[in-house]
């Protein structure tokens, strides 16, 4: 995939990786199709055809992988950089983010999962926090402004799935 100059801006980035992927997996799913018409069009075709027609099938999934990892490995990349566009994607449609939004994808999720995260890690040197020592990842302060944004964010996301309930339900004709 595509490196990304520092002069582009996180969200072009973002963007064009995303739209790279597409690109790329649709060429690889045309690749696939044809080879696979190619290989079951020529059904009597001799066993030395057939093993060549399957290397290249693995041959093509190998390079379909390939490409998914640098997808991957790029997204990883960007990431470090600005983490909201993955919570939050601004590449989806409208609809995908109603989606997202119905299947439970908010952003108080985060916040559990960072809960969770820090749970673990202190979970992993409690014999260090007994004695005193609290060297953890996230400090008191950190924790209850944490502990603040969560509240903040749940009362908004209340309020939006209120309205949303409050909006006419679709009528079938």
């Amino acid at each position: 995939m595509t490196s990304f100059n520092n002069n582009v801006s996180d969200k072009e980035a973002q963007h064009s990786c995303f739209q790279e992927w597409m690109e790329l997996q649709q060429q690889d799913l045309l690749e696939l199709l044809h080879n696979s018409d190619s290989s079951s069009s020529s059904s009597s075709s001799t066993s030395n055809t057939s093993a060549s027609s399957d290397f290249n099938l693995k041959q093509l999934i190998e390079k379909s992988i390939k490409h998914f990892q640098e997808y991957i490995d790029t997204r990883r990349h960007l990431a470090r950089s600005d983490v909201t566009a993955y919570l939050a994607p601004t590449w989806c449609t409208t609809l995908e983010s109603s989606m997202l939004w119905i299947s439970g994808c908010r952003p108080s999720s985060y916040i559990r999962l960072l809960y969770a995260m820090s749970g673990k890690e202190f979970e992993s040197h409690i014999s260090n926090y007994l004695q005193g020592n609290r060297s953890g990842h996230l400090s008191g302060l950190q924790l209850n402004s944490v502990d603040e944004l969560q509240r903040k964010t749940i009362r908004q996301e209340d309020q939006l799935s209120n309205k949303l309930a409050s909006l006419p339900a679709c009528r079938r004709r």
